[in-house]
């Protein structure tokens, strides 16, 4: 819809933690006032876990996938004596998201490809 694009959108520029999670609500609710939603792809995931490995799983505050013990959560199999023998120390860190910075690097770097490609391909000299 309209309306929820628009809020999608808008959180690509807004950086106001405070604000962005009141616009990440905003959307939910527009998202579930508009279902039904259908998702295209449901992939098919299959771990492992061995509690007699020594890793003890556990949820990390603010982490991926609202912290939950899955294996894209690196941080929930690290291991650290700070806290005495398999203790485990949770840091949060803050991370910055800065909405001004473009991927210009890769960009440059496949265009600089593409050209040499084009000029082998042509047959011209440099």
């Amino acid at each position: 819809s309209e309306e929820l694009n628009s809020l999608l959108d808008d959180l690509m520029y807004e950086m106001d933690p405070a604000k962005r999670q009141e616009a990440v609500f905003e959307a939910q609710n527009v998202y579930a006032r508009e279902l039904p939603a259908i998702s295209l792809y449901y992939p098919t995931w299959y771990y492992a876990y061995n509690p007699n490995a020594g890793v003890e799983w556990f949820y990390t505050i603010g982490g991926v996938s609202k912290g939950i013990p899955i294996p894209q959560n690196k941080i929930a199999i690290l291991r650290s004596n700070a806290q005495g023998e398999g203790g485990i120390e949770q840091t949060p860190m803050q991370t910055t998201d800065n909405a001004q910075d473009t991927p210009m690097m890769p960009f440059l770097g496949v265009f600089a490809i593409l050209a040499a490609f084009y000029i082998k391909r042509s047959g011209r000299k440099p």
